[in-house]
Order: C-alpha cells, then structure tokens, then sequence
C-alpha cells in the first residue's frame, strides 16, 4: 500500500515537472500579436491589443467643495500644467459671497449709527460727571 502512494506521488511530481519544463521553452516576444503587412525596407508590421499604463500620476484636489458640473477632459486625454480638468458649479459659492456681503452692509450700518450717536453719548456722559 505504501508503495502504491510513493509511485502515485512520483508519477504526480514527474507529470507537473514537464509542465514546468514544457513552459520554460523560449517563444516569441510577438507570440500574441498578428501580423499585418510589411514595410518597404522590409520591417515587419504588427497590431497589438493591449493596456498602456503611465508611471506618473497626479493628485486632483479642489479648494472648496461643489458638484461637478461639467469635465472638460477625459481618460486618456493629454493635459498641460494649469489646463481646467473640471469645472464646478459656483452657485452655493455664490450664495455664500451675497450672504457675506449682506452681512458687511449690516455692519457698516451698525458702525454708521453708532459713529453718528457717539458724539451725543459723549457729551452726555461728560455732563453726567
């Protein structure tokens, strides 16, 4: 019986090492690509499919937050340093600008009031001493 397993396990052993062996044989760098033609001074053509990564990537970030609202480029596009890749729409920005104004113009009328009430708060407290 323990015969029958070390011969089960050699046949296995042999069977995968000539898969291995099989596999280390050289092929062609081409092997997956279809020629097409050739040219003039005889250099062969060939199309590929295949997938092109860059090595370089870069962070995307916006200053605020809003929604895109329209992508001015797409993947694959090729893009210059300060090219607009998105733009976003501005109307929460712009609503928070009219409150922000709004809120200056309260202030400016509270500090006109008050400049203009000064000058009879003044001489009163100094009547009052």
């Amino acid at each position: 019986m323990r015969r029958v397993g070390v011969t089960l396990v050699t046949l296995v052993t042999l069977v995968a090492l000539c898969f291995l062996l099989n596999g280390c044989g050289t092929t062609p760098a081409n092997q997956n690509s279809k020629q097409v033609g050739t040219t003039e001074q005889s250099q062969d053509i060939y199309v590929m499919a295949g997938r092109i990564e860059s090595d370089a990537q870069a962070n995307v970030a916006a200053k605020i937050s809003a929604r895109v609202s329209k992508l001015a480029v797409d993947v694959g596009d090729k893009v210059t340093q300060g090219q607009p890749l998105i733009y976003l729409d501005n109307q929460d920005v712009a609503d928070q600008v009219k409150q922000a104004q709004a809120a200056v113009d309260a202030a400016q009328s509270n500090l006109d009031k008050a400049l203009i009430g000064a000058p009879e708060q003044l001489s009163q407290a100094q009547a009052a001493r």
